[in-house]
């Protein structure tokens, strides 16, 4: 179905569009990119989002029914048409699979507890996003697999994964000893062995 014609500058609603059952909105800024099916490509960053709309702000603000496929970090590609513009921001109404909605409500709530938790509190020492993310984990099995480091403490860290271990397992990140802790919507949180020193912990780390 084609999307409703709307003005070329209409002014963005006040809160989302109503949710799934139980999943509000949640204000996040979150980095991106997005791609229209014409071809152009941007840089974004969420306003807010629930499993039904994406409110971003980006310099290139797309035509009204333009189809948008925005990669944003945590969530991944999410596809829909815009439904509403102002000069900076502009909606994205999701079109997804009912299975694909339902992992987008999950990384929802995962986001959530994460704000409520707050950042130091998630694992009692403050958590940086470093600038090398792309790592490989090795598993007890010798097996191992890609991964992107979400954002890491001197206790431990998050990744997106394709695939989420058994929580308990020994593992290694990189070149750091650690335990797989916690299951997530998109990949698993690990320990660490140690602590990692003060002195090394920063923008720069490398595991």
């Amino acid at each position: 179905m084609l999307p409703a014609p709307c003005a070329s500058r209409t002014r963005l609603p006040r809160q989302l569009s109503k949710p799934e059952p139980a999943i509000a909105h949640v204000v996040a800024q979150i980095d991106g990119r997005a791609m229209a099916t014409e071809g152009q490509e941007f840089s974004c960053q969420t306003i807010a989002i629930s499993p039904e709309e994406i409110s971003l702000t980006t310099a290139l603000v797309p035509l009204c029914g333009t189809r948008i496929i925005a990669y944003l970090d945590i969530f991944g590609g999410l596809q829909g048409f815009v439904s509403g513009v102002t000069d900076t921001t502009f909606v994205l109404r999701l079109q997804a699979s009912a299975q694909k909605r339902a992992k987008t409500a999950a990384q929802i709530l995962w986001l959530l507890e994460r704000q409520r938790a707050g950042l130091a509190a998630l694992r009692g020492h403050e958590r940086i996003i470093p600038r090398h993310t792309a790592y490989r984990v090795l598993f007890a099995d010798d097996q191992s697999a890609n991964v992107t480091l979400l954002d890491v403490s001197r206790r431990g860290a998050a990744v997106r994964a394709p695939d989420t271990p058994a929580v308990g397992p020994r593992v290694r990140l990189g070149t750091t000893p650690a335990r797989v802790v916690r299951a997530l919507p998109d990949g698993f949180a690990v320990e660490f062995a140690r602590l990692l020193p003060v002195e090394t912990f920063g923008p720069e780390l490398f595991l």
